[in-house]
Formats: C-alpha cells, structure tokens, sequence
C-alpha cells in the first residue's frame, strides 16, 4: 500500500500534467483583471486547494481502511484453518482458501474451475449428489459427512456445511466450510466398536450365567435327589439287615461315607456354579452365607458392611458382583495368608464400590499385572461389559485392597 506521502506526489504529477492540457491565463488576461477580482480568485484557488487536501485526506483514509478490510478478509478468509470453497450453482469452484488447497493436497489455481466431485471419494458420490439436491430444493443450510479423496489419492472424512447465496429466489453460488474429520471418524468407529464389545461380552457372560444356573438346578434337583434317595435305601436296607451281618453292616456303612461325600460334592458343584441362595434370597444374604462357609473354614475372620438398595440392581449385575466378591475372597483364603478381612459393598450418588481388605502379606505390582493372575483377570473380563473400574493396593506388606468401583449401574425401570 502507498504511504500518504508518495500518494501526494502522485497526485502532484497528475495535476501538473493535467495544467499542461489546460493552460493557466496569460500575463495580459492577468493585466485586464481588477486587484478584487485577483484576490477573490485567488481565495477561489486556496479554497478549492483545501478542499482538494480535505478530499484527498478522506481519500486516504478510505484507502487505508479497504487496506485494513482485505487484510482482515485474508486473515478470515485465507489463513482459516478450516476449508473455504465457494460454488457455482453448477458445482464448479470458484474461489477456496488455502487451508481447502492444503487439505485437499493440490494449490488454489489448481482448484479454481473443477468440479468438486472431482474430489469426492467414488463410493460416495451418491451421497454428495443428493447433499446438493437438497441444498438447492431447500435453499437452506445443509450438513453432510462424507469421504473425500486428495490429489495423491489418499481418502478423508470430511464434514461440508453448505450455506446457499440465492439471487432473484435462485440458488446462484453456495458457500462451503469443510474439514478432515478422519481422526474424530476414526474414534468414532472405535468406540462404536467398542460399545459392540461391551454388548457382545455381556450377553456371553449373561449367557454363560443361565446355563450355569440351569446346570446348577439339574444337578441340584435330580442328581442330589438321586443320591438322597440312594441314601434312604440304604439306611433302610442297613436297618433289614440280620444280626450277625456286621461285615455286611461295616460295607453299608462305607457306601453311605461315599454317598453323603458325593452328595456334599453336588452342593460344592452346584454352589460353583450357581449360589441358589443368591436367586431365592438376593445378594447380600448370598454374601453373607458365602463369607461364613469359606473365611470361617479358613479361619479368617470377617465383617461385612452391605448399604445397597438391592431393587436398583438387575439380576445380571448380582451375579457380577457375587462372582467378583466369590473370586476376590478365593485370592484372600489361597494367597494372603490373613487372618482378617473386611468386605464392604456400598452406594454413593449413581456409584457403586466393592470394597475387600485384608491384613494378609499383601501383593507386588508384578504379581497384579502378571498374565497368570486368573483371578484379576476374570475380574477385569466381568467388569468389562459395565465399563466398571478395578484398583488393587498393597498396604507395604500389611494387606491388600480390591476395590470395584461402577458407574450408571441402576436399572431401567420397566412397565408393568
């Protein structure tokens, strides 16, 4: 831009050239004029000098603020991080800014005069025809997502938002504001993904979970009732027996050792796979019972601390949570060598925390992280489908903590 003062000198030139055109009046014409009339002209002439001054002057200053506008335009328009592409009513661009150019991977001459569908990826084309069928039906703001293709061939995920320029009720241009969405997409697609896994892990731990619950029943209901009834039989078939028979009384005797071993092993089965105390009962009376058959025998002792509304949890997150508290006090009884344990299960706000600490030799890091770890493991695997959080500390040698902690675990409500 030209400083005020070069401005001046070009106006200078100007006029001097334009004077040589129009001559200024000879000595006699000065003679003929009276001493007023040269004065009053004079004044004309500084008068009309001044005012040439004061014009330039806003000149200048309008000058100066078309300057400052370009420039701001440049800044807004141009130096954008996102893409600019103006469109003419037959797809053709017209204009676009560097960040479109450099997006797109090619310069801004380059663009200027082709068609956007040039660029738009092949399996999407479809889409970006009617993207601009509905911008011109309905002359209106328009979103679409798409993927696009740059110049080297490498395809992107862009977001178009198009704003229509109409003249005399048609669509002449359109303004366009696009941008790499790629990463976004990408995280996108992955947590989608993830949602899917979570979905899919629970429904597997769901299902796993009815058919352990059936086995349980059968087991429970015809392989118990079996060995009870064979149990009877003997007992009575002991009692027919002869005085005398004391070897035959000695082998009963025995079989009804084996019988009431085999019954006690259905309950441990049927107690692995399904806790029938947790269906008939709920969870905390499941607890209850699991920590005074298991610690009690271990001689642990231990104090639960349940202050959960029971009626907020689903079955299915019951026997998460059972199973997660069946595998942490299985890892207290083999691995810690406590003589104390505490298990809390809580409700703060919309969070739930199992809590289970002892006063045992406590764990190392590498014993937590360690791909043998099965029972963290299966921990982690339960936790999973209910983005549920585990932590586990030690207390320097003097314990271990596991705390479960899950977030947004109330049921729906139903209709009846």
């Amino acid at each position: 831009m030209k400083s005020k003062k070069n401005l001046k000198a070009d106006l200078r030139k100007k006029a001097e050239a334009k004077c040589l055109q129009e001559p200024v009046p000879s000595i006699n014409e000065l003679k003929s004029m009276s001493l007023t009339d040269i004065v009053a002209k004079l004044h004309e002439l500084h008068v009309h000098k001044i005012e040439l001054e004061m014009q330039n002057e806003e000149l200048y200053k309008t000058q100066l603020e078309l300057y400052n506008a370009k420039m701001r335009y440049f800044e807004l328009y141009d130096m954008a991080p996102v893409g600019y592409l103006t469109l003419g009513c037959d797809g053709i661009i017209l204009d676009a800014n560097l960040a479109s150019a450099d997006t797109i991977g090619t310069s801004r001459e380059q663009l200027k005069n082709k068609a956007l569908s040039d660029f738009i990826f092949s399996d999407d084309q479809d889409l970006y025809y009617l993207f601009r069928k509905k911008i011109a039906d309905s002359q209106e703001r328009q979103v679409c997502k798409l993927r696009m293709q740059k110049s080297d061939g490498n395809v992107f995920w862009a977001q178009i938002i198009a704003s229509p320029k109409n003249k005399d009720s048609e669509l002449s241009a359109c303004k366009l504001i696009f941008n790499d969405i790629t990463e976004s997409k990408t995280l996108e697609a992955v947590e989608e993904n993830n949602e899917k896994l979570h979905t899919l892990s629970k429904n597997i731990l769901i299902a796993r979970e009815n058919e352990r619950k059936s086995l349980a029943r059968e087991v429970h209901d015809q392989l118990g009732q079996l060995m009870t009834a064979l149990k009877i039989d003997l007992t009575w078939f002991k009692r027919k027996l002869p005085q005398g028979s004391e070897e035959l009384i000695t082998k009963v005797d025995a079989m009804l050792g084996h019988i009431n071993l085999g019954i006690q092993s259905i309950r441990d089965i049927v107690v692995q796979l399904r806790p029938l105390i947790l269906d008939d009962l709920g969870l905390e009376a499941a607890m209850e019972w699991h920590a005074q058959r298991y610690l009690t025998s271990a001689h642990i002792e231990y104090a639960i601390n349940f202050e959960v509304n029971e009626a907020l949890l689903d079955e299915d997150l019951k026997i998460v949570l059972f199973r997660i508290f069946q595998e942490a006090l299985t890892n207290v009884i083999r691995h810690s060598k406590a003589t104390k344990t505490f298990i809390s299960l809580t409700q703060k706000s919309e969070t739930l925390i199992l809590q289970i600490t002892d006063n045992g030799i406590g764990v190392t890091q590498e014993q937590i992280d360690s791909s043998e770890s099965f029972g963290l493991i299966g921990i982690r695997e339960r936790l999973y489908p209910y983005a549920g959080v585990l932590e586990v500390s030690d207390h320097e040698g003097l314990g271990t903590s596991l705390r479960v902690t899950m977030t947004d675990f109330k049921k729906e409500a139903t209709d009846d």
